[in-house]
């Protein structure tokens, strides 16, 4: 795995915040958005474990959870996005879970 490059706010405050919000976003979503979105993760799951160490590219990044749980699987995930602020919440996520499986940059 490569190291990471992360750059987590300055304000560790504000970031805890947002993290916070980003993880009950999920609980928004309709059972059967729910359903869909399961569904298409087992189906990246399935493609990532029949490979060895895909490269994957996340365009838009968002909160970068997919990004990273398919890192975790073994993808070597690059993710942009054109917010920086999406990518420091990426890469924060990165950060807290000490996993450098992805990358995350803003452009």
């Amino acid at each position: 795995m490569r190291l990471a490059t992360t750059s987590v706010p300055a304000d560790r405050e504000a970031f805890e915040q947002v993290l916070s919000t980003a993880k009950t976003a999920a609980d928004f979503l309709s059972p059967r958005l729910k359903h869909f979105y399961g569904l298409q993760l087992l189906e990246t799951e399935e493609l990532i474990l029949s490979l060895d160490r895909p490269r994957l590219l996340e365009i838009g990044v968002g909160t970068g959870m997919e990004g990273l749980w398919s890192a975790m699987k073994g993808a070597d995930v690059t993710g942009i996005d054109v917010y920086k602020s999406l990518t420091d919440l990426a890469n924060g996520w990165l950060f807290l879970s000490a996993f450098s499986g992805a990358r995350y940059r803003a452009g």
